[in-house]
């Protein structure tokens, strides 16, 4: 879940990268790096932190773990507003019942 106001994407040098899955950039913090002696290389351990605002250069859409990460950055519950977040429900039932009223629309119109 993420959340509904814009916080400035860190300036972590080396911590932060972006991670791009079709049209949405994912901000990810590297909080780990375990070496693997048997092929001789670094990986990094990465846990994504927010969603980059591409209205917005330089801001992202904060998730829980951007709090567990850098607790010393203020969240307000206001702000510039995405999608209104309904907390109540996860987006996966949203998107079932979504599907469902599409269907029985379709199923309506043909007969």
């Amino acid at each position: 879940m993420y959340y509904n106001c814009l916080v400035n994407i860190p300036q972590n040098t080396g911590k932060i990268s972006r991670n791009k899955r079709g049209k949405t950039t994912y901000i990810e913090y590297i909080y780990a790096r375990e070496y693997l002696p048997e092929k001789k290389y670094n990986v990094a351990r990465r846990t994504t932190i927010g969603k980059d605002d591409p209205d917005h250069l330089g801001m992202m859409f904060p998730n829980p773990n951007f709090e567990k990460f850098f607790p010393d950055v203020e969240i307000s519950a206001e702000g510039t507003a995405a999608e209104p977040v309904n907390e109540s429900r996860s987006s996966c039932i949203r998107i079932g019942a979504l599907l469902c009223s599409q269907k029985n629309h379709r199923r309506l119109q043909a007969g």
